[in-house]
C-alpha cells in the first residue's frame, strides 16, 4: 500500500483533469449544437411557430428580444395582460391561453426571455437573474408606449379612444407567468415595491402617447393611486421538487462554480411528462424553439438564489396574487407557492391559492377549463371600471 501512496494524487488529478474537461466539452458541444440547429432556420416560416403581431425588441444592453401582442379591438379593451415563460420554452406555447384572455376582454403582451425562443442570447443562460427582471421592464415601457399610441389611433381622428378609456385600460394590467416566469415576476413584484418609478406608468397614466418609452426628460414622477398590477401565476417556481433538489454534488456547490465555470453543466433537467395529456410532451419534444435540458452552473445558482431572496422579501408585496398549481406537479413543489402566499401582505380576500389536477403544465392539463374560470373570476373580482 505504501508503494502506492506517491501515485495516488497524481491519479487523483489526472481524473479530476479528465472530468473537468468532460464537462466543459458538454457545455460547448451542446450549446453549439443547439445554437447552430437554431441558426441553421432560415425563417419562422420553417420553425412553424404560430405568431400575432410579432415584434422585436432592443434592450439597452443590445439584446433583440421576440415578442408578440394579441390585441382586442381598442373599444372592447378592459385591461392589459403581460406573460413570462418558463425555463427552456417560449412565448409561442401559450397562443390559446392569449386568445383565452381576449375572450374577456383583455390584449396580450408576451416576450420570449434572454437565451430562449426566438430571443437572442445563450441558450438557457443568463449570468445573472437580475437580466430577466431588467428585460422585462424595458419590454413593458415600450408595450405600453406602443400600445397608448394605438388606443390614440396615432393621430387619426374617428380611431382613437379619449383619455378616460384609455387610462382605465391601463388601471387593469395583469402579469401572468407560468414556472420560472412566475419567478421573475415575483422578483418584479418586489422590484416594483422597491422602485416604483420603473414602471412610471403603472402610478400615472399622462404619458402622453408622444413621448418615447426611454425619454425620462417627459416621463412623470409616479405618483400613488388606488390601482396596482394583479398577479397570475401557474406553477410559479418557487421551489424545486424534492427529486431535483437531490443532486449531484456540482449543483450544491454551483455558488463557487458559477464563478470558475459558469457554464459548466451540472445538471440536466429530468425527462419527465409535462402533462397528462402525452400528446403535450410530444409536441414539446419536436418544437425546435425549445431548449435543450441543460442547466448551467451559473444559472443554477442564480436560480436557487433567486427563490432564496424571493421568500425572504415576500413580505413587502401588497398586490392582488392568484397562484394555481398541482400537487402532482413533478418539476415544481407546490409547498413553495403555499409558503409564498402566506407570507405576502396582500389581504386574504385579494390572494388565492389553486390546487388542481395534472402535472407541472396545468394549463395544458385535464383541469384547464377549471383554470380559466378561476382566472375569470380573478379579473372581475379585481376589475378597475372606472
Amino acid at each position: 500500500m505504501s508503494a502506492l501512496q506517491p501515485f495516488i494524487l497524481p491519479i487523483l488529478a489526472t481524473a479530476g483533469a479528465i472530468y473537468l474537461g468532460k464537462k466543459l466539452y458538454e457545455v460547448t458541444h451542446s450549446y453549439h449544437t443547439v445554437f447552430d440547429t437554431y441558426q441553421s432556420v432560415s425563417t419562422r416560416a420553417e420553425l412553424q411557430v404560430p405568431t400575432s403581431f410579432p415584434n422585436y425588441l432592443k434592450t439597452r444592453s443590445g439584446l433583440i428580444l421576440h415578442t408578440r401582442r394579441y390585441l382586442v379591438p381598442a373599444d372592447q379593451c378592459k385591461g392589459i395582460v403581460f406573460f413570462c415563460h418558463g425555463f427552456t420554452e417560449h412565448s409561442g406555447r401559450y397562443e390559446g391561453l392569449a386568445y383565452d384572455f381576449n375572450k374577456l376582454g383583455y390584449s396580450v403582451c408576451m416576450i420570449d426571455h434572454q437565451g430562449h425562443g426566438a430571443s437572442q442570447g445563450d441558450r438557457s443562460y443568463v449570468s445573472s437573474f437580475q437580466s430577466f427582471i431588467e428585460h422585462v421592464i424595458e419590454w413593458m415601457n415600450n408595450e405600453h408606449y406602443n400600445i397608448i399610441n394605438s388606443l390614440a389611433g396615432w393621430g387619426i381622428p374617428g380611431f382613437s379612444l379619449n383619455h378616460h378609456q384609455q387610462e382605465l385600460i391601463f388601471k387593469n394590467v395583469i402579469i401572468s407567468a407560468h414556472s420560472m416566469g412566475g419567478l421573475i415576476s415575483t422578483k418584479l413584484a418586489i422590484h416594483l415595491k422597491q422602485y416604483p418609478e420603473c414602471l412610471p406608468w403603472l402610478y400615472s397614466s399622462s404619458i402622453s402617447p408622444s413621448s418615447s418609452p426611454t425619454s425620462s426628460a417627459t416621463s412623470p414622477q409616479p405618483t400613488p393611486t388606488p390601482t396596482s398590477p394583479r398577479f397570475i401565476l401557474s406553477a410559479p417556481a418557487l421551489a424545486l421538487d424534492k427529486s431535483l433538489t437531490d443532486l449531484p454534488l456540482l449543483l450544491k456547490i454551483s455558488n463557487i462554480l458559477s464563478y470558475l465555470f459558469p457554464k459548466l453543466i451540472v445538471q440536466k433537467m429530468p425527462d419527465v411528462e409535462l402533462s397528462t395529456d402525452l400528446v403535450i410532451t410530444q409536441i414539446a419534444k419536436r418544437d425546435p424553439l425549445i431548449n435543450g435540458p441543460h442547466v448551467f452552473a451559473r444559472f443554477g445558482s442564480e436560480f436557487i438564489n433567486t427563490i432564496q431572496y424571493c421568500h425572504d422579501n415576500a413580505k413587502i408585496i401588497d398586490f392582488p396574487f392568484l397562484i394555481m398549481q398541482s400537487n402532482q406537479d413533478n418539476i415544481i413543489d407546490c409547498e413553495g407557492g403555499k409558503e409564498f402566499i402566506k407570507k405576502i401582505s396582500t389581504p386574504n380576500e385579494n390572494k388565492k391559492y389553486i390546487t388542481c389536477r395534472g402535472y407541472h403544465e396545468i394549463l395544458f392539463d385535464v383541469d384547464r377549463d377549471m383554470l380559466i374560470e378561476c382566472i375569470k373570476d380573478f379579473l372581475q373580482q379585481h376589475q378597475v371600471n372606472e
